[in-house]
Formats: structure tokens, C-alpha cells, sequence
């Protein structure tokens, strides 16, 4: 079948990342009205810390919604690289999606593992560090329980990760996202409720697991229903001799790679604070991420709610309706990227003095380089990901370098210069700007044959024939 998105799956999209990241948008002011400016860089520094995690999925979560959405879409079969022929009837694979299933699960329970292993004992040595190199070593175990509960609920949603994926490569964006406005809102009222009530980082964390478990119960039961469950099961055998994790593996491999080049572009500014600046100064720059990842986030819900149907269009040949769904989505990403950046600039100061914040954003200057240095990010960015829709990845390498030099210039910049929290985005922006900001759009323009009358508005509008 073809994957459809309504407008009202685009419109759930931004109402459920208002309630998907409510802890940054909602909770935010009562986490910097009633916590301690070390203790909130504490809890930010949680979230930086379980971000490495992100590095153990080695491209599978891209690469398996892309497999659910070609088998949704009636592939006869998954190939390593391009796409396979789509059946003549174009209905949805069984014997492949519940090879595709089964796989994910066993694949996404090994992630968990590795991820327990490695909060337990390597987030846990950090936070050690950071704290003991402040000389506030009694805040270590005041966070411990915390920090356990934390890790729980990632393990937790990494584990049950392949029930999004599934979600998404079956086209139900809109319902994923109405169930997110619905759990999103309880979390909200339940960490306001535990936070006014003095239960500070017990609270907040409490409540992410609770709302966790809640989200993952929901997708379960809306994907598995008796008709789906029935026909998963008669496609128990066939699917058991399907080998399907080698077809994964060849591009989540290329994924992984370029993943680690992704973390070090943007977490480590984060985790270098944590050594090289004071609780203070770290709290700012987090402060600043966090609100640029809100801005960040926001441009690309157009974008990702596409991506299953950019990977059903291509699967389908339908060229022309491809290019002008994409160019819309970059336009629209873009003008938003845009707005956010001037909000911030003009507005962030004015309500964090509203909100009566213990913490302060960055200067203008900083965060007007972080706005280049994301702007570019978020361009070339969206284009390597629509790349991806071709089941090809050839920007592993050139992801990777690009981190690699972005940690060695934050680095260099930190102990031979005076710049402060300006190395960081100056380091970030040198390292978009030698390759991969002009690299991926040149390709995706060559690739995609997208030329000027494209950009036309009657062309974006689907006003012309073919169009």
C-alpha cells in the first residue's frame, strides 16, 4: 500500500512536540524557578550523558522504519542497497514484516544491554568526576537513586524502540503523535504536580518513566490487533527462515559510523563544558542547546513526518511528486529554523527574566554562531537523510572526520585560547563548512535531478501537469 499523510498528521506533529518535549518547553520554567542553578545543570547533564547511548543503535532505528515502510509498501523482497520490485497487488508483506519484527526486537534487546551496562558504570564514573572536580562530591549521592531511575527509563524506551519504528513504516505518524499529545500532557501536569510539591529531580524523573511505559502499552496495542496478530502469525514459519539482520546491518553499519561523527558534533559541547567550565557557565550552555534543540526539533517535524512516505514514493517511482514534497519540506524547515533563532535572540532573555530563571542563556554572540552553525547543520542534514531513502549512505566518512574535527578544534580552542564558550560553535561551524554543508545538497540536486523551475510556486503547489 502506499503510505498517505493527511494534514492533519503534519498539524498532530507539531501539537505532539509541544507535549513530546515538554520537559523542555513546560517543565523548563519550574525546573529553573525551583532548582538550584547547580542542581539543574545536574539534571541537563543526565540528559548529555544518556545522548551517548544514541551511539549504540549503530543506524538501525533509521534503517528498520525505512525496511517497515518498503514492506508496507508491498516489496517483494529487502535488498542490500536501492529497492526491490513492489508487488503487483501492493499490499503489505506479511512474511517480511514479521521477519522484519522479530529481528528488531532481538536486535533493540541487545542495544538495551550494552546501554545498562555502560550508564551503570561509565555515565555513573562521569558524574563522579564532574562533581568531585567541583568539590561537591556530597552531591553524588545525594543524585544516585535519580540517576538509577534514569537509567532505567532509557534502557526501558530503547528496548521497545522497534514499536515507534514499526509505527512509523506503517504510516501511523498521526496516530504515533496523538497518543504522544495525550501522554505528553500527563507528564506535563505530573511533573508539575510532584515538582511544586518540593519531589525536585525525584519527580521530573519519575514521571518520564511512568509516561514512558504508558506510550510504549499504547503502541502496542494499537499495532496489534487480531486481524494483524492472526496474519503475523501464519507468516510465523515463512518469516523464521528469513535472514534479514545482514540486509540491516549493511547500511545501520555505515549509520553507526556517521552517528559517532553526529554525537561528537553536537553533544560534545555539552560534555567538554561539564569539564572545562564552571557549573555556571555549564548550565548557560546547556540551557542554550536545550533551546536550540527545541528550535532544531521543530524545523524537521515537516521533514521526519515525511520520511516514510518519501521512502513509499520512491519505492513507487513517483519521481516528481518526491521532488516536490522534499523541496517543500526544506522550505518549510528552513523558515522555521529561521523564526526560532530570531525568538531567541530577541525573546530568550526578556522570558527567562519572566520566568524568574537561576540561570541565564549565553550572550547574543554566542548564540548568534550557534544559529549559523545549526542553520547549516539542519540544511545539509535533511538532505543526507533523504539520501537515505535510496538505501544508500555515502556520507559515513565524511560524518565521522566532520566530528572528529569539531572535537579537535573545541579542544584546541579551549586550552590555547581565551575564547571561553565561543570555541564551541566556532568549532562546529569551520567543521560544517569544509565538506559536508555544500557536499549533500550538491548531491541531492545532481541525484534527484531537481533544477530551478522545481522551486516554482506552482511546481511546490502541484498546480503543473506531472507535478
Amino acid at each position: 500500500m502506499e503510505i498517505q499523510l493527511k494534514k492533519s498528521d503534519y498539524l498532530w506533529g507539531y501539537v505532539a512536540f509541544i507535549f513530546r518535549y515538554g520537559n523542555t518547553m513546560l517543565i523548563l520554567p519550574l525546573l529553573l524557578r525551583y532548582l538550584p542553578t547547580e542542581t539543574f545543570a545536574i539534571a541537563a547533564l543526565f540528559a548529555y550523558i544518556t545522548t551517548f547511548t544514541a551511539l549504540f543503535d549503530l543506524g538501525f532505528t533509521p534503517c528498520i522504519a525505512r525496511q517497515f515502510a518498503f514492506a508496507y509498501s508491498g516489496v517483494k523482497a529487502l535488498q542490500h542497497e536501492g529497492v526491490g520490485d513492489v508487488t503487483s497487488s501492493g499490499e503489505i508483506n506479511y512474511v517480511l514484516l514479521r521477519a522484519l519484527i522479530d529481528t528488531s526486537r532481538k536486535i533493540y534487546a541487545i542495544i538495551a544491554g550494552v546501554t545498562l551496562l555502560t550508564l551503570s558504570v561509565g555515565g555513573t564514573f562521569y558524574l563522579w568526576e564532574v562533581l568531585q572536580h567541583k568539590q561537591r562530591e556530597e552531591l553524588f549521592w545525594e543524585i544516585l537513586p535519580i540517576w538509577g531511575l534514569f537509567i532505567a527509563s532509557t534502557v526501558l524506551g530503547i528496548f521497545y524502540k522497534y514499536l515507534a519504528a514499526l509505527m512509523e513504516g506503517r504510516g501511523g505518524i498521526g496516530i504515533l503523535n496523538k497518543q504522544s499529545v495525550l501522554i505528553g500532557f500527563c507528564v506535563v501536569v505530573l511533573s508539575f504536580v510532584t515538582l511544586r510539591n518540593g519531589w525536585g529531580l525525584y519527580g521530573t524523573t519519575f514521571s518520564g518513566f511512568v509516561g514512558l511505559v504508558a506510550s510504549r502499552y499504547l503502541c502496542h496495542r494499537f499495532l496489534f490487533d487480531k486481524e494483524i496478530v492472526r496474519k503475523l502469525k501464519e507468516a510465523s514459519e515463512a518469516a523464521s527462515r528469513l535472514k534479514l539482520f545482514p540486509v540491516i546491518w549493511h547500511n545501520a553499519k555505515k549509520l553507526g559510523i556517521n552517528s559517532v561523527g553526529v554525537f561528537l558534533i553536537n553533544q560534545m559541547g555539552g560534555l567538554l563544558g561539564g569539564l572545562y567550565l564552571t557549573l555556571a557557565e555549564t548550565a548557560s550552555l546547556l540551557l542554550t542547546l536545550q533551546a536550540f534543540s527545541v528550535i532544531n526539533i521543530a524545523s524537521n517535524i515537516y521533514f521526519n513526518t515525511s520520511m516514510p512516505r518519501f521512502a513509499s514514493l520512491f519505492a513507487r517511482r513517483s519521481n516528481e511528486i518526491l521532488k516536490r514534497e522534499f523541496l517543500r519540506s526544506m522550505l518549510l524547515g528552513t523558515f522555521i529554523f529561521l523564526c526560532g533563532l530570531a525568538a531567541l535572540l530577541f525573546l530568550g532573555p526578556v522570558v527567562i527574566t519572566w520566568w524568574k530563571s537561576k540561570t541565564i542563556l549565553l550572550g547574543p554572540l554566542a548564540i548568534g554562531l550557534y544559529g549559523v552553525a545549526f542553520f547549516m547543520e539542519g540544511i545539509h542534514g535533511r538532505c543526507a537523510a533523504f539520501i537515505t531513502i535510496r538505501n544508500i549512505v555515502p556520507f559515513v566518512w565524511a560524518g565521522l572526520l566532520t566530528g572528529l574535527g569539531n572535537l579537535a578544534l573545541s579542544i584546541v580552542f579551549l586550552k590555547v585560547t581565551s575564547l571561553g564558550v565561543i570555541a564551541f560553535p566556532l568549532a562546529l561551524i569551520i567543521a560544517h563548512a569544509v565538506y559536508n554543508f555544500w557536499r549533500w545538497p550538491v548531491w541531492v540536486v545532481r541525484n534527484f535531478q531537481i533544477r530551478l523551475g522545481d522551486f516554482s510556486p506552482k511546481k511546490l503547489l502541484g498546480l503543473t501537469p506531472g507535478g
